[in-house]
């Protein structure tokens, strides 16, 4: 349907770009992820036209890639580029700003064909990550003041690892719980890539204890409840009894 290319590439540009970025191919490694981004939402467009936006976005973050590329280039080869600073500096900003709009645009996309498919959960999860993305670029902002950067640096650095990791996770739920109609299995979804399967496997065990968990206190909290309305109905008895005698 598009999620597993989406998860792909997702991972591959925020996560693996990492090692990329350590071995000086970084910007390679941005247009690799956002090509394979690109597949995917192509693919979801058709069952939903809000991915049309994330989509799009991917192109102006493919040039603003091709610039740091040349610029990396430029550094390799010790070519004299004119207004090297400036520009730089114009590709950082614009890196930033078209970042955060493609991951809340893509949001907005999952939120609105899980509204679609009835799955409020992944709905709602899809608000609560557009919320930390908000909270990571607003640190972001305010750490570029030389007074608050000491202070905001590890917060943002923090809050950007949660937004991705539950990107990550709400992209995978949503490969596994959302598909094409007609298409609805049974048995979990398998893929092509076995660290897919991996990833996957291990978020299911997770969540499975976490459901196991809640239902647990749930049957233990209504255990409780009824003991302590028997407690009650018998108490009341004993004094109506009391009443009857005097």
């Amino acid at each position: 349907m598009g999620f597993g290319y989406l998860l792909i590439g997702y991972l591959v540009t925020f996560v693996l770009h990492v090692t990329t970025q350590a071995l000086g191919l970084g910007p390679l490694g941005l247009l690799v992820g956002y090509g394979v981004m690109y597949m995917g939402l192509s693919k979801l467009n058709p069952f939903q036209r809000a991915f049309s936006i994330a989509r799009w976005t991917l192109i102006p973050l493919t040039c603003v890639s091709l610039c740091h590329l040349a610029v990396a280039f430029a550094d390799v080869f010790l070519l004299d580029l004119p207004f090297r600073a400036p520009i730089l500096l114009a590709v950082e900003w614009s890196n930033f700003a078209l970042l955060i709009f493609f991951n809340m645009s893509m949001l907005y996309g999952i939120r609105m064909i899980a509204r679609d498919v009835e799955l409020p959960r992944i709905a709602t999860a899809a608000v609560r990550n557009t919320l930390f993305v908000g909270a990571y670029a607003i640190l972001y902002l305010l750490g570029q003041s030389p007074a608050l950067e000491p202070y905001l640096v590890l917060p943002a650095v923090l809050t950007q690892i949660v937004w991705v990791a539950c990107n990550l996770f709400l992209i995978l739920t949503c490969a596994k719980d959302i598909c094409p109609e007609g298409e609805e299995e049974i048995t979990p979804k398998r893929y092509r890539w076995e660290f897919l399967n991996k990833i996957g496997d291990a978020y299911e065990r997770t969540r499975q204890r976490s459901i196991d968990r809640t239902t647990r206190e749930a049957e233990e909290a209504i255990r409780r409840r009824n003991e302590r309305l028997a407690q009650k109905k018998s108490m009341g008895g004993q004094k109506s009894k009391h009443k009857k005698k005097e």
